[in-house]
């Protein structure tokens, strides 16, 4: 899948110029939006590979941007952005399925590096008339992979580990997100959703 086509949305206008002039000099396809408001325009009447977004906007902020935006269009990867970090805004911002955070300021040297990490994800997916295989290390249903193994086994994959076979999602508790492998399986995971787990060693590794 490609990362050609981004949207990059910011309340400072410098913030927006510069990310266009550093992702076009790579031959990447960039508009830009000033409030998430806008940007939900633009999502609803263009294909984006990748939303660049500040969490701090004035409107609608970047945390609820993100959720809606994987609650509607899930295969948009989304990187936040922020000039003030926490814990709690990062932590939040991978239940809801940001791939990236990167702080402010930055360095054309770091979005271009964050980009290729982006590219490297998307183009491990693979389109099949049967499904979205995530993981090409892994292609198996759910139900295959469950036969081979167990269940115990499903409880400790995460959604690029599986096949998806529908866009059908169940809300799980436990890791606070809609979770296709709570639908796929119908098992809810206990003490720990290895989904966030797996995302929030992917951020400390950052």
């Amino acid at each position: 899948m490609d990362t050609k086509n981004i949207l990059v949305v910011d309340d400072e206008e410098v913030i927006c110029n510069s990310l266009r002039k550093i992702l076009t000099r790579k031959d990447y396809l960039v508009e830009t939006a000033l409030n998430a408001d806008d940007a939900l325009e633009k999502i609803q009447h263009k294909n984006f590979d990748l939303v660049i977004t500040d969490i701090m906007m004035p409107g609608l902020d970047g945390i609820d941007f993100l959720k809606y935006i994987k609650d509607n269009y899930p295969e948009i990867d989304v990187m936040m952005i922020t000039g003030f970090p926490s814990i709690e805004s990062t932590v939040r911002s991978i239940k809801l399925g940001a791939f990236d955070y990167i702080q402010k300021p930055f360095t054309p040297q770091e979005i271009l590096g964050r980009m290729i990490k982006v590219t490297e994800f998307r183009e491990r997916k693979t389109i099949t008339d049967k499904g979205e295989i995530v993981d090409v290390d892994m292609p198996f249903p759910v139900k295959e992979l469950e036969q081979a193994t167990s269940k115990e086994f499903i409880k400790t994959t995460n959604r690029s580990d599986l096949q998806r076979m529908s866009k059908k999602t169940l809300y799980c508790d436990l890791g606070g997100r809609e979770c296709r492998l709570y639908a796929n399986t119908g098992i809810m995971c206990k003490d720990e959703c290895p989904i966030t787990k797996k995302q929030l060693e992917k951020s400390k590794e950052n």
